[in-house]
């Protein structure tokens, strides 16, 4: 195979029928031919193999253990050997199209391309409800043009763009906001391409999208006031103002409800109960992460990413 145009990078684990699901959309795309795919293996050891991973366009990297899940990314972005690297979660489903949009999209010249959001799994118990928390600005139909922020852990960037982060890249992977924070103020252009589709599944049950939002958040909490130098005194305004975040978010949640997606305001507003309890974890999470560190959570949160339970056919 000649040297790939585009390198696509799964984080994956002991979830094996996502994660085959996921790598089959890959290799159907029209580009697929122009491709490598970086498959990050963090499933125990005894896990059965991927299906799919003898293609010869396809790598699987076995997880070093004790690596966080911005490390695994980190780590594949160096071993990436195409100029522009794609991220794609492995509960993702590449719709066709995407890596032709990917492609295009670079080569206009924007630093990174991100897709517009489908549900996976619509109507499963809070699957609508936190595909729009999650990633209500990206949803179709979205609306090609200029992002400041692109979808979490599914976008696309030019890899010599990242690689300038150096030893910050890991951090900046697993908190992605921060990143494209960092490449707008950078002067660096971010493109939401509604072509480049992809289905999203997402977490139905309130325990685990909890679980999920405390760990993610905490991570985000500690990094953006490492990287930011937030002050104590700023810290302590934000902790003040933490228990409005969960109604702050409600309020959002119904407003987008209305002006995009009125065929989900029903179901949005009967799940507002389990949304300022979701929320208040969230909430939490940052404060946490803010005052004392992120702690344990990001390793927690590479085995919940690749491991949590997210429909009936999951493991538990």
């Amino acid at each position: 195979m000649s040297d790939p145009v585009l390198s696509v990078i799964a984080v994956v684990g002991r979830q094996r029928g996502r994660v085959e699901a996921c790598l089959r959309s890959l290799l159907m795309q029209d580009a697929a031919s122009s491709m490598e795919i970086l498959m990050v293996d963090c499933a125990p050891v005894g896990t059965p193999p991927i299906a799919l991973a003898d293609r010869g366009n396809v790598r699987v990297l076995r997880a070093t253990p004790g690596r966080e899940f911005g490390e695994l990314r980190a780590q594949a972005v160096h071993e990436a050997r195409a100029p522009i690297v794609a991220f794609i979660e492995e509960h993702c489903i590449a719709h066709p199209g995407w890596a032709e949009a990917i492609l295009a999209g670079h080569a206009e010249g924007w630093s990174g391309v991100g897709g517009e959001v489908h549900n996976g799994n619509p109507g499963r118990g809070l699957s609508d409800v936190i595909l729009a928390l999650s990633f209500a600005p990206w949803m179709a139909p979205a609306s090609r043009g200029a992002q400041v922020l692109l979808p979490g852990n599914n976008t696309s960037y030019k890899r010599d763009v990242l690689l300038r982060f150096g030893g910050e890249l890991a951090r900046l992977l697993l908190t992605e906001p921060l990143l494209q924070w960092r490449l707008a103020v950078q002067g660096e252009r971010l493109l939401l391409e509604p072509r480049m589709r992809f289905s999203h599944t997402n977490e139905t049950r309130l325990t685990t999208i909890c679980r999920g939002f405390y760990l993610w958040n905490r991570c985000f909490g500690a990094a953006r006031a490492d990287l930011l130098r937030w002050s104590w005194g700023h810290r302590a305004a934000r902790l003040l103002a933490s228990p409005l975040m969960p109604w702050v978010r409600a309020a959002r949640l119904v407003a987008f409800g209305v002006r995009r997606r009125r065929d989900l305001l029903g179901r949005f507003v009967r799940a507002l109960p389990a949304v300022i309890v979701a929320e208040s974890f969230a909430a939490a999470g940052q404060v946490v992460g803010m005052v004392v560190g992120p702690g344990s959570a990001p390793m927690r949160f590479v085995d919940y990413e690749v491991g949590a339970y997210r429909t009936p056919g999951d493991l538990a």
